[in-house]
Order: structure tokens, then C-alpha cells, then sequence
């Protein structure tokens, strides 16, 4: 699992960045038929920094996104509280659990 991290500046808040950025990934998300392995997360913590992750399948559908936001390679993020913002609900403490 690849994760990516977008820090979104108090400017593009301003312009409404965050539903865009949101919208582009459910509509990523949707024409690549929902994978399982593959979500946008918010930090609880900061209000303007998002998480990407996706399998190596589903990088492919997502790097659009990664390359527009200039979205950076991260470790998944083990100390922050997340939200899911798309991806499958079903799939959440997979994604975030220790295991491969």
C-alpha cells in the first residue's frame, strides 16, 4: 500500500480546494469501480493536510490527483486520527492496521 500526503494552503481552503479535491477522488474512485484498496483520508489534527492511499492496482487511477496536489510519498500515518472521506467504509481498519 502507497500512501500520499497533500497539504492544502489556507488559500486554496479559501477557494473551496477541499470539496474539490474530495470530489475529484470519489469520481477517480468511481470510474475505477470502487477498488477496495484505495481511499482519501482528513486529518483530524490538521485541518488542511489529506491522505491518499491506494494499493499498487489502484495507484494508476490516482495519479492525477497525486501529480496536481504535488501529493508527497508518506508513511502511513500512525499517530493522527483520520477520517475517511471516500473509499469503502468496509475496508477502513484495513487499511489502517499494521498488517500488510
Amino acid at each position: 500500500m502507497k500512501w500520499f500526503k497533500i497539504t492544502v494552503s489556507p488559500a486554496q481552503a479559501a477557494n473551496n480546494e477541499l470539496a474539490i479535491l474530495q470530489n475529484q477522488f470519489i469520481e477517480v474512485f468511481m470510474a475505477a469501480e470502487q477498488p477496495k484498496n484505495m481511499a482519501l483520508f482528513s486529518s483530524q489534527s490538521a485541518p488542511n493536510v489529506f491522505y491518499i492511499c491506494a494499493s499498487k492496482a489502484a495507484l494508476s487511477c490516482v495519479n492525477v490527483i497525486i501529480d496536481f496536489y504535488n501529493a508527497q510519498p508518506c508513511q502511513k500515518p500512525t499517530d493522527e486520527k483520520l477520517n475517511l472521506l471516500a473509499g469503502n467504509a468496509s475496508r477502513i481498519q484495513k487499511l489502517l492496521s499494521n498488517s500488510p
